[in-house]
């Protein structure tokens, strides 16, 4: 399917600047993916890190840094022009926040529809590495890809989506370029249209209507790619050292699955848990939220010692509890009375 079209340059962007956008954007984004993965597996030790990207316009940069960096994990000083136009440094994130065992990374905070950011990560074996949720854009995934490839260079990648929600999968596509497969469950069949939606949704939560057209901008590059690997009952992954179990866990949707690192005692949940926020009880019926209840028992028996949420922050020990408690509460208020958005 084609890509979203590009919209017509914004005024503040040169006529010459907005065709190689995309092309820069992708390659700042793998690139700063990559210095952050071998900042996490120690191969590089400085605690800031300088580059230089010549011909690159400060706001195009901001632009980048907003659309695909995880937003909670680190920051970003772009000197003016006047300092230096072709410097930028890099505030790193602390590795406890990313890296949380010996195999299991999280990627919090990516940007979404407000007021969405939206989690991912990935678990590295000897051999392979399996990213879970490639993100909300083309962007978000080359970063999430720079993690991976970063953190075992050597390994051959795989991912899977947590769900059906272009927030988990959009960034499919450019995975699927690569020729990475890509697991889900069969439900998954989205489309370009369903992203045009999503875009046109985007546009709309922008205040100033003046800068409505420039929320097309993180999309570039994307379009929709399902899973061409299908996961209809729970399935074990073997990573060569540590083995991913795909767990089928409906309810917030009817293709929401789980990825279970026993060796790391880590819980990748998807939507199925969130933290801080109400669930999202919008995509379904009160069915599915039965059948939500039944998934929250079946996780909450996992006993893991850290979940890394569809949204929200990471939690640990006692918060796993407190946090599926919360949402436990919510399902059961929606099906004691008149549904009021959870």
């Amino acid at each position: 399917m084609p890509a979203i079209p590009v919209p017509p340059a914004p005024p503040r962007l040169s006529d010459e600047l907005q065709p190689i956008m995309k092309e820069q954007l992708a390659a700042i984004a793998t690139h700063v993916g990559s210095l952050m993965g071998r900042i996490l597996t120690r191969s590089l030790s400085p605690t800031q890190v300088h580059g230089d990207y010549r011909g690159l316009a400060r706001s195009t940069w901001i632009q980048a840094g907003y659309s695909m960096v995880p937003q909670r994990n680190w920051s970003l000083h772009c000197p003016s022009r006047a300092e230096n136009p072709l410097a930028f440094t890099l505030e790193l994130p602390s590795t406890e926040h990313v890296r949380l065992g010996r195999h299991c990374y999280a990627l919090a905070g990516f940007a979404y529809l407000p007021p969405w950011s939206v989690n991912a990560g990935f678990v590295c074996g000897e051999q392979l590495t399996l990213i879970v949720d490639t993100g909300p854009t083309a962007y978000a995934a080359a970063t999430i890809l720079g993690y991976a490839q970063a953190a075992r260079p050597a390994n051959t990648v795989m991912a899977v989506n947590t769900e059906l929600h272009l927030d988990h999968l959009a960034g499919n596509s450019l995975l699927r370029e690569q020729g990475i497969d890509v697991y889900g469950h069969p439900s998954i069949a989205r489309s370009d249209a369903d992203l045009l939606a999503d875009v046109a949704d985007y546009e709309t939560s922008v205040i100033d209507p003046g800068r409505r057209e420039e929320a097309r901008l993180p999309f570039l590059g994307t379009h929709i790619a399902n899973p061409n690997k299908f996961v209809d009952r729970d399935q074990a992954l073997d990573l060569e050292g540590v083995t991913a179990q795909l767990l089928l866990v409906p309810g917030h949707t009817t293709a929401n699955l789980a990825v279970w690192i026993v060796a790391d005692r880590v819980l990748y949940s998807g939507d199925t848990v969130v933290s801080d926020y109400r669930p999202n009880l919008t995509a379904g019926t009160p069915s599915d939220w039965r059948r939500w209840l039944q998934s929250l028992d079946r996780l909450e028996s996992l006993g893991a010692d850290v979940l890394v949420p569809g949204h929200g922050r990471v939690l640990r020990g006692e918060e796993i509890a407190a946090e599926i408690a919360r949402i436990r509460a919510s399902l059961l208020r929606a099906l004691g009375g008149p549904f009021s958005g959870g």
